[in-house]
């Protein structure tokens, strides 16, 4: 058994059909608040990773790539969902 190492992860999801100008102006703003300083020092305090660069292709792709790992990780555990 390997040892993953697991994050957090903050973004925003939007409906699918959202228009690509939307999307890059959410991007872009999102991504200027990341950067900013205080928010960048107290996202990196609180043990995050700040990852304000990422294109909207680049979060879906990585959203994607997560569920694809961890869901194998769950499945390959036998865990069960306690509900």
């Amino acid at each position: 058994m390997t040892r993953e190492r697991t994050g957090e992860r903050i973004g925003i999801i939007g409906p699918g059909r959202m228009p690509g100008p939307v999307v890059m102006r959410i991007n872009s703003d999102l991504a200027g608040v990341v950067r900013a300083p205080d928010i960048k020092a107290r996202l990196i305090n609180d043990g995050g990773i700040p990852a304000g660069d990422l294109s909207p292709e680049q979060f879906a792709a990585l959203i994607k790539s997560e569920i694809a790992k961890w869901g194998k990780a769950v499945k390959d555990s036998g865990a069960k969902a306690d509900l």
